[in-house]
């Protein structure tokens, strides 16, 4: 009944909250049931606020300094060789303006 729902919304500690439109009919139970079997181990069925991460630095929060020592670290220091990469593209401007490394 709630096609644009959130998992966090359909999911509790006790379980999945599915909500059907209309009763089963006995041919269709078994296939929920597959259905419930296959979403029951999903990783991310937690209470926790989902957020994005940087996988780049311990703390997962993504800064340009971070970004700028990341990218000295991965070309052993040379400052030239991440960034001429992205500057000498053939990409157009604003796509090269927008690159992250």
């Amino acid at each position: 009944m709630h096609p644009d729902s959130k998992i966090s919304e359909m999911w509790s500690q006790q379980g999945w909250n599915l909500v059907f439109r209309r009763l089963l009919n006995d041919w269709e139970i078994e296939g929920v049931i597959e259905l419930l079997n296959m979403i029951e181990g999903f990783p991310d069925t937690n209470l926790e606020t989902d957020s994005l991460l940087w996988r780049q630095h311990p703390d997962g929060r993504f800064s340009v300094n971070r970004l700028y020592k990341w990218g000295l670290s991965v070309t052993g220091g040379r400052k030239t060789g991440l960034w001429s990469a992205v500057w000498k593209s053939v990409a157009p401007t604003k796509v090269k303006c927008f690159v992250g490394w």
